[in-house]
């Protein structure tokens, strides 16, 4: 298997022009093949063609210039999941400005931190996160305000640059190149860390995360359901293939079983592909049968782990399942598996994707033998240079030019693929033996009796840390014992929790992960 560090990003020639924007050259395809067909489907049903996407991202791309955005400066975008997250992406892309979209669905500390970090000399907002914006613009070293020149655009005022009504046409609209844009992590490491997604990034991602042919272009009677923000990589790559591809990408702002079932309800073209992530999924099997897998063609899992419950809901549809593996630091690629059963291969997440090399490297430094556990390192076209504004996490995360230490665990088989173990700080020392949360998780919520189950360390004066199963169970009236789960598992007694916590659902983060950090927290004070 070819080394990390044999990938490295490609760069330009001295001299030579940025490339063309990649999403703007999708757009600009999808415009060509019929302006008037649906591009986008807001949470309300409300629909934008691809003419007029193309029209109001035109219109804003000049109202952000007017407020002040520069090429090559950052405009934050802090917006509910609709239309209008779209529009100020190309729009930014139109003005060579860096585009940082601030997932709505964080907690406002969270947002803030996000903020804070990226500098925006213009954020584009919405009047629910107006006090996020406020709180940030007090005098900060000597400074007016935290990002110096900041302009707020709120959607629904008059100086609203994407409203309904009459559009502009979009020959000759502002197009200027630029560096391309931040995508945030999914914030595991409980502080916001963003990276660089340039143009080349950018289109080596879109190819290589697919893993069969595109279909052909328009596809009138199938949309591509998104359930990911488009904060996240997964939510993004969603974007991406829906223009690639010219079917209408439906946006969901909240996420239950029931919002599903009425989305899918809904009249218009049936959804051909559903992007979610496992944890979103999870709950949704605990009702009862889900018929609905049926009718799709495709469901792509991004990021967190399936249920042993959602995966044997999985084995019994017909359509396909895609697990994919990745991070923002590598524009969303890593590893591919086109799912297929049993449950038990929840960890599985198959072979690197197109252009991307993985290895697993031991506490040595050294590369691990098949079947050991240690840390995942990928490289490839796709990974970043470094953390924006964060030098000491840089140091560690990108240790040369194309590889990243992602912090996650895994095992490299002898077929070279590769199955995730979660991530190295959720390690944690129980009784001198060190336990590896999703190895247990995946023995224990095997059984049919829970639904999911996490993990977590307790601080113990007597051992250092104790397991504590958070279990959600299958049936809320009859929740599992935990003797009754761990007497009859193949663990060794070293590793096996010694408390259990019966819970109705774990908490999710606005990228649709378990949020492990407040389990752990919660677990501590209650």
């Amino acid at each position: 298997m070819p080394s990390p560090a044999s990938h490295q990003p490609a760069s330009p020639p001295a001299g030579s022009h940025r490339p063309t924007s990649h999403l703007i050259q999708l757009l600009d395809a999808a415009v060509g093949h019929g302006p008037e067909r649906v591009a986008l489907i807001d949470p309300s049903g409300l629909t934008t063609t691809y003419g007029e996407l193309a029209g109001r991202s035109a219109e804003a791309a000049r109202a952000l210039e007017v407020v002040g955005a520069r090429p090559g400066e950052v405009v934050a975008t802090l917006l509910p999941g609709d239309s209008s997250s779209v529009v100020a992406l190309v729009a930014c892309a139109r003005i060579g400005a860096i585009c940082a979209p601030i997932n709505g669905r964080l907690w406002a500390r969270e947002r803030q931190a996000c903020l804070a970090l990226c500098q925006p000399s213009v954020v584009v907002t919405h009047p629910e996160f107006r006090p996020d914006v406020a709180d940030n613009l007090t005098g900060v070293n000597g400074r007016n305000g935290l990002y110096g020149r900041t302009m707020v655009i709120e959607p629904g005022t008059g100086a609203q640059p994407w409203a309904d009504g009459a559009l502009p046409s979009p020959s000759g609209a502002i197009v200027r190149p630029g560096p391309g844009s931040l995508w945030f992590t999914s914030a595991t490491t409980g502080e916001p860390r963003a990276v660089l997604v340039d143009e080349a990034m950018s289109r080596a991602a879109t190819a290589g995360a697919r893993h069969r042919p595109r279909p052909a272009p328009s596809s009138p009677n199938r949309r591509h359901l998104c359930a990911i923000d488009l904060s996240h990589f997964g939510g993004r790559l969603a974007l991406l293939h829906a223009l690639e591809d010219q079917v209408p990408l439906e946006l969901m702002a909240t996420w239950s079983r029931r919002e599903l079932e009425r989305v899918l309800d809904r009249p218009g073209p049936t959804v051909g592909t559903l992007s979610a992530t496992g944890p979103q999924l999870n709950p949704l099997v605990r009702s009862g049968p889900v018929p609905w897998l049926d009718g799709l063609e495709r469901l792509e899992l991004t990021a967190g782990f399936a249920s042993h419950a959602l995966l044997r809901s999985l084995s019994e549809s017909s359509c396909e399942v895609v697990l994919r593996y990745g991070a923002a630091e590598t524009a969303g690629l890593g590893a591919t598996l086109s799912w297929t059963g049993p449950a038990e291969d929840r960890l599985a997440v198959g072979v690197p994707s197109d252009g991307m090399a993985i290895v697993v490297r031991n506490t040595a430094g050294a590369i691990a033998e098949p079947g050991q556990v240690g840390e995942i390192e990928l490289g490839g076209p796709t990974v970043a240079g470094h953390y924006w504004s964060d030098p000491g996490a840089s140091r560690r995360a990108f240790p040369q030019p194309g590889v990243f230490r992602s912090g996650d665990l895994g095992v490299a088989h002898e077929d070279g693929s590769f199955s995730l173990y979660g991530r190295l700080g959720d390690r944690f020392v129980q009784d001198g033996e060190t336990v590896d949360p999703a190895a247990v998780e995946t023995v224990l919520g095997a059984d049919p009796s829970v639904s999911e189950l996490v993990i977590v360390p307790r601080p113990d004066p007597i051992v250092g840390a104790i397991g504590v199963a958070v279990t959600v169970p299958s049936c809320p009236d009859h929740p599992p014992f935990l003797h009754e789960l761990v007497s009859g598992s193949d663990l060794a007694p070293k590793v096996r929790p010694r408390a259990q916590w019966v819970v109705d659902g774990l908490p999710l983060s606005g990228s649709g992960t378990v949020q492990r950090r407040r389990l752990v927290y919660e677990e501590s004070t209650r």
